[in-house]
């Protein structure tokens, strides 16, 4: 789970909290809890978006297709990057892959990555799950 995020989330809860504990900004307590409530609604969102998204990646599927379908990618490698950001041990390299997407949910621990050839054509995705 992105720490940033549930942090950024739970100050405007506190915000709205105290608002609500002072009577003289009683009025004003709807706008942090409304700004964080709709915050994670959109973060669940995207996140199902994936997950359902990424059942549509087919292999043969071009990069651009690719993106028209999941959206602009987190972050993109050659391949040879784990999920955690340092080098994939040979063993969990996917042979003939020279570029990875990766997509991240901000709420839940997922992560997808779809490699492609040298083609530019996917030949292999993977969903990472409580990593």
């Amino acid at each position: 789970m992105n720490v940033t995020v549930v942090i950024l989330l739970l100050g405007f809860l506190l915000a709205g909290a105290v608002a609500v504990a002072q009577d003289s900004y009683r009025k004003y307590s709807g706008i942090p809890i409304g700004i964080a409530v709709l915050w994670a609604v959109f973060l669940f969102w995207q996140g199902s978006q994936y997950r359902s998204c990424f059942d549509s990646v087919g292999q043969g599927n071009s990069e651009a297709e690719v993106v028209a379908i999941m959206g602009s990618p987190h972050r993109s490698t050659d391949g040879t990057v784990s999920i955690y950001g340092g080098p994939k041990p040979s063993t969990e390299e996917t042979p003939g892959c020279v570029r990875e997407l990766w997509y991240r949910a901000a709420l839940t621990p997922e992560q997808w990555a779809i490699c492609f050839d040298d083609e530019g054509r996917v030949i292999d995705k993977f969903h990472y799950a409580s990593y």
